[in-house]
């Protein structure tokens, strides 16, 4: 008895998934505002000679594609200019685009491609120093990192204030039995820790 073959399977696993009703359908799972690149692959022989062929349908295969994290330089030209018939009018230049973090090379993309790696993705900045370096030879000390961080939080701190005194004025205090540790200077190790949620005395429950 011969064995399928291993993308064979596969690809008949996924249809019947499908049938099934355990996944939904292509169209379903997948962001129809999404990109799309359309890629037309044609015989040779139609390549060579297209007036002697005449198109009578086509046939789609459709991919679900990614394109990895692409490192790029972004230049800013602000260009100077002078009044030709004044020279006592002093140069005109466009103010610079403001910045996310003043004097620095790092943009808003860049910030926040950090924030959502270390904070969501739980990717620790060590980790990514090393696949910066590693995969795109882009150098960046987890140091400067927390920098960034640091500054952020700073300008989140009011957000913070704000929720934990709702918290505090709530009648009802919820904590998430999920815990999670974090860092004590303290402690030579990382305690179990629980972040605190609540419902408003309008929804708290009798």
């Amino acid at each position: 008895m011969e064995l399928a073959e291993p993308k064979a399977e596969l690809a008949e696993e996924e249809q019947k998934e499908s049938k099934r009703g355990k996944h939904k359908g292509l169209d379903a799972r997948i962001p129809k505002d999404l990109p799309t690149e359309t890629i037309i692959i044609d015989p040779d022989e139609v390549l060579a000679h297209p007036e002697l062929y005449k198109k009578i349908a086509e046939v789609r295969t459709e991919k679900l594609d990614v394109t990895p994290t692409r490192f790029f330089r972004t230049v800013i030209i602000r260009n100077k200019y002078k009044k030709r018939d004044d020279r006592s009018i002093a140069p005109l230049i466009a103010p610079a685009p403001k910045q996310l973090i003043e004097n620095s090379y790092a943009s808003t993309g860049l910030v926040l491609h950090i924030i959502l790696s270390k904070y969501c993705d739980h990717l620790p900045l060590y980790r990514q120093e090393q696949i910066f370096k590693q995969r795109f030879g882009v150098e960046i000390s987890r140091k400067t990192m927390g920098g960034w961080m640091y500054l952020v939080a700073q300008w989140l701190s009011l957000i913070y204030e704000a929720l934990r005194n709702e918290i505090r004025a709530s009648g009802y205090i919820q904590a998430d039995e999920t815990f999670i540790k974090y860092q004590d200077p303290k402690k030579d190790y990382c305690p179990n820790g629980y972040l605190p949620s609540t419902l408003s005395r309008r929804n708290r429950a009798p």
